[in-house]
Formats: C-alpha cells, sequence, structure tokens
C-alpha cells in the first residue's frame, strides 16, 4: 500500500510516533492535504494486516475527502492556521468507537480495496464451488451493512449504479433467474 501512496499517488510516506507528534493516545493514522502527506503510527509496525488497513483508510480519505476540505477551504476558512504555525492533519484517524461519517468511509473503501467484493467470491468459489456455504447471519449483516451504507451518504455497492430503465435489485433478480431460484 505504501507504494501507492509515494509512487502512484506522489505523496510522502512517513511512519512515526503520531501519539507524540499529534499529541492525542489512539491514533491509527493522519493525513495532511496540504503537505501531500500520509503518517501510520510506527505502533503498527509488525502488523501487517492492521497496518495495510490503516494506509488504505488514509488513501481512502486522501481520494474521497481532500476534494471536499478543498473546496471548504475556498469558501470558508475552517482550516486556517496562523502564519508560521506547525500545520495539522486534516483528519486523524482513532480507534474510538464511535465513528464519524469520513471515518466509516475512509474504513469501506480500504476494505474494499483490500477485499474486493469480486476477487473474494471468485477465491471462494475456486475453494467451495457454488456450494459456498452461508455463515451464520451473514444476510442480516449485508441487509445492516446497505441501510448504513445508505445512511452515510454511499451506495449499496460502491460504484454500482443500475442501468437506464432498471431499478435496484434488478441485477440480484437476474441473477437469481440464471441460478434456476
Amino acid at each position: 500500500m505504501d507504494e501507492i501512496v509515494e509512487g502512484y499517488l506522489e505523496l510522502n510516506f512517513e511512519v512515526t510516533d503520531l501519539k507524540e507528534v499529534i499529541g492525542i493516545g489512539d491514533v491509527l493514522g493522519a493525513t495532511w492535504f496540504d503537505e501531500k502527506r500520509i503518517c501510520v503510527d510506527s505502533s503498527l509496525e509488525g502488523n501487517e494486516g492492521r497496518f495495510a488497513f490503516t494506509v488504505a483508510h488514509e488513501i481512502g480519505h486522501w481520494q474521497l475527502h481532500r476534494p471536499i476540505i478543498e473546496m471548504e477551504k475556498v469558501t470558508l476558512p475552517l482550516f486556517a492556521g496562523k502564519p508560521g504555525e506547525e500545520p495539522k492533519p486534516v483528519l486523524v484517524c482513532r480507534t474510538q468507537t464511535r465513528k464519524e461519517k469520513a471515518e466509516w468511509q475512509a474504513d469501506q473503501f480500504s476494505a474494499r480495496i483490500l477485499m474486493p467484493t469480486l476477487d473474494v467470491r471468485t477465491a471462494a468459489r475456486a475453494v467451495f464451488g457454488d456450494d459456498i456455504p452461508a455463515l451464520d447471519g451473514l444476510n442480516d449483516r449485508l441487509h445492516r451493512g446497505h441501510r448504513q451504507r445508505r445512511e452515510n451518504g454511499l451506495q449499496p455497492h460502491p460504484g454500482h449504479r443500475p442501468a437506464p430503465g432498471r431499478s435496484p435489485g434488478a441485477g440480484r433478480a437476474d441473477r437469481a433467474a440464471r441460478r434456476g431460484q
């Protein structure tokens, strides 16, 4: 993921003691838009999964929220600092239980980059064939996730738009018909 940050997005990437830098005890990552910098807390080194998720989460902020923050800076001076003052990160990602919409959206972005749905389904079919075992409560969790995505201003499936003249859910009905259900 850090190669995407530095190579593709051309941002500065640092692993540092963010708790010391920012002064917040439960910080995992932070993004400085003006400095084009993403930082991950050094406590995540050695924890490959959490480290990758946090980097992808910060990429999510860069891709999803930077345009909004940039527009707000033009219209309202919400993020103006004092001249000569050390710049502060615009977004600080913490381990708190109640998440703001921007944090939830960055989590969803990260999850989908690291585990794209199509790839996961393809891998499951390779292992189980068409008889993929259902997990107890999975359907309930999916519906709850769709509701959360709608409440947070996202489509039920990111990037999904019904084709012109088709209603949402029509693809699901088509797939079920093809499977003979």
